[in-house]
């Protein structure tokens, strides 16, 4: 079951496959602690597959992102998933 995650960009890292982007949930709560930021996080595989609909350069950290993947996520810290799509978040 394909599902939609929405996060903040904390980080980019280029991978021998592509590369992968670490999100911040967008629930996370004000002044949490390290180890609740951490534990919402994800980490999302983005390959030659993943249909990016924006630019390079709005990839920066502070970016607010859907992200459309496969919906198996791994139980690993973070967890790690297949990004399908990436788009921006409409502002409000």
């Amino acid at each position: 079951m394909w599902r939609w995650y929405n996060g903040t960009l904390v980080s980019i890292s280029e991978t021998d496959r592509g590369r992968d982007l670490l999100l911040q949930d967008l629930d996370t709560p004000e002044g949490a602690s390290e180890e609740e930021l951490r534990s919402r996080q994800t980490v999302f595989h983005i390959t030659e597959e993943t249909q990016l609909y924006l630019g390079e350069e709005a990839l920066v950290p502070g970016a607010k992102l859907n992200i459309y993947h496969r919906g198996a996520l791994t139980r690993s810290i973070p967890p790690q998933g297949s990004a399908l799509e990436v788009t921006l978040m409409l502002s409000e």
